[in-house]
């Protein structure tokens, strides 16, 4: 499975786009605005990424989020703000420990977040209209879901249970 840049499609990388959590410099991507919330040498914004993102509403083409969000506690908060940033139609690529596959996902310590392709489905907008057609229309707004997402195809595992989801921000309707 690719890393890093590789992870995002070249016509995004062009664009504007975060890394976020990109750690030490072997996280740092050139042309990137490179986020952390440790103040390394790498890192181009400083900022906990459990508070407001300290980004404008619908101002980057792309999120790359490599081996961070299994580290933060609120999965609802990560796509929200996630979803906030981009503009529409903006790309967000995550690379996560499967829960269901690897058991890495519950064996690090730092995890305290467990994610599955399944889980990535309740910030979809075909989740949305599926939950619309059983009556459950208030669901996502009661659970604090702001964010619509499109799925399609775009996932895939690499043999050590790692899910990569590319997802991709629908700001017309939420």
């Amino acid at each position: 499975m690719r890393t890093g840049i590789d992870l995002i499609d070249p016509p995004t990388r062009k664009k504007t786009l975060l890394n976020l959590g990109c750690g030490s410099a072997a996280g740092k991507i050139p042309g990137v605005v490179n986020v952390d919330i440790q103040p390394f040498p790498n890192v181009d914004v400083v900022c906990d990424l459990n508070e407001l993102w300290p980004f404008e509403d619908s101002s980057v083409d792309g999120v790359l989020a490599c081996n961070i969000v299994e580290h933060l506690p609120n999965k609802v908060h990560v796509m929200n703000e996630a979803w906030r940033v981009l503009k529409d139609g903006g790309i967000l690529t995550v690379l996560v420990p499967d829960a269901t596959r690897s058991g890495w996902a519950f064996a690090d310590p730092t995890h305290v977040s467990y994610w599955s392709l399944e889980g990535f489905w309740f910030f979809t907008k075909e989740y949305a209209y599926k939950v619309q057609e059983e009556g459950f229309d208030g669901y996502k707004r009661n659970m604090g879901i702001r964010c619509l997402y499109r799925l399609d195809d775009n996932y895939e595992w690499d043999n050590e249970g790692n899910l990569k989801v590319t997802l991709k921000a629908e700001k017309g309707e939420t």
